[in-house]
């Protein structure tokens, strides 16, 4: 055992430049260094040094291949080369951003798990969040209030703690897709709003269900329906029916929507034109047969002077019908 002198523990450079108090960087390779670096005892095994300390294994979070990444490049070279047991070492003995850096990155569920007693509020949403978070401590970290949203969205949690969370009122509980059918079920028929649109957003809602709440009389709760990987063409069948749906995208008499918004599915059953395209279109076809009838009635009983005049008068009168059904209908549809 013998201490090592201030070079850089990636390189072994020591062309050193000071950043801050007992701080330095080295210019070669950017890694950066505190003062206990220069002063743990190493191993030596043939050419190479062997990490023994939590201060050496700290300095090869930073940068352990001596090259120049990325911060988040760094952290998932070095976290993903140390055994559990390094891990949970540096934790330990690491300074509290170092802590928070091991259980966002580490990729091993025993570090996590034996660092939930020791870790803080702050630390433990950390390893909540993390992915490779096991089932039995995630059980364990939804009995806190403030992890419960993270505990109930993570792809780890069993059932059985999604239902309890669930019952609590947990909406990433109720989206989250390992959640049980039968809560599934229940929930698509609450009166609350937002329980029922996190039924209809969870990817993995049986049809069935979802063709339930097409009935839904929340708008919110249709679309979501319609956006669902579950959703077949009799669940959009239902949906084209829907009065919310047709004026939602297509707009009712008086508007008409951006055709560029409307859903394949929507358009295949409805067509291009709206509701107000249609009226309109329907009263100029009404009002070209008009026309020539009225004229040829008003020339028949004599009202005008000849044929020509007759015609006009016609059109004129049915046009004026025309603009007044289209203004009738606008008016109602407000």
């Amino acid at each position: 055992m013998s201490l090592q002198e201030m070079k850089c523990q990636s390189c072994g450079s020591s062309e050193l430049e000071s950043i801050g108090q007992l701080q330095w960087r080295c210019t070669f390779c950017s890694t950066v260094l505190s003062h206990r670096v220069s002063q743990v005892p190493v191993e030596k095994n043939g050419d190479h040094e062997k990490i023994t300390s939590s201060s050496e294994l700290e300095a090869a979070l930073r940068n352990p291949s001596g090259k120049k990444l990325s911060v988040g490049d760094q952290l998932t070279d070095s976290l993903s080369s140390l055994s559990d047991s390094d891990a949970l070492a540096l934790f330990v003995t690491g300074t509290a951003r170092t802590r928070h850096l091991v259980l966002k990155h580490t990729s091993h569920s025993s570090v996590l798990s034996e660092s939930v007693k020791e870790a803080s509020n702050e630390e433990r949403k950390v390893i909540a969040s993390n992915q490779h978070c096991s089932t039995e401590t995630l059980k364990e970290l939804s009995k806190e209030e403030s992890l419960k949203a993270l505990v109930g969205s993570h792809p780890n949690t069993d059932p059985e703690s999604l239902e309890a969370l669930a019952r609590g009122g947990s909406f990433e509980a109720i989206r989250n897709p390992n959640i049980s059918v039968e809560v599934l079920e229940k929930a698509a028929t609450s009166a609350k709003i937002s329980t029922r649109r996190a039924v209809a957003s969870n990817p993995a809602t049986p049809r069935r269900i979802l063709e339930k709440m097409c009935a839904d009389l929340d708008l919110q709760v249709k679309l979501l329906v319609a956006s669902n990987p579950n959703a077949q063409e009799s669940t959009f069948d239902l949906l084209s029916k829907d009065k919310k749906i047709r004026e939602h995208y297509y707009g009712d008499f008086a508007t008409t929507k951006d055709p560029a918004q409307r859903p394949v599915w929507l358009t295949k059953r409805m067509g291009d034109k709206s509701p107000r395209q249609k009226m309109t279109s329907l009263l100029i076809r009404g009002g070209l047969i008009a026309a020539p009838v009225l004229g040829l009635l008003l020339w028949h009983k004599g009202s005008t002077g000849g044929f020509l005049s007759s015609m006009l008068v016609g059109a004129f009168l049915s046009a004026a019908t025309c603009i007044g059904c289209w203004l009738y209908t606008a008016s109602e549809s407000d």
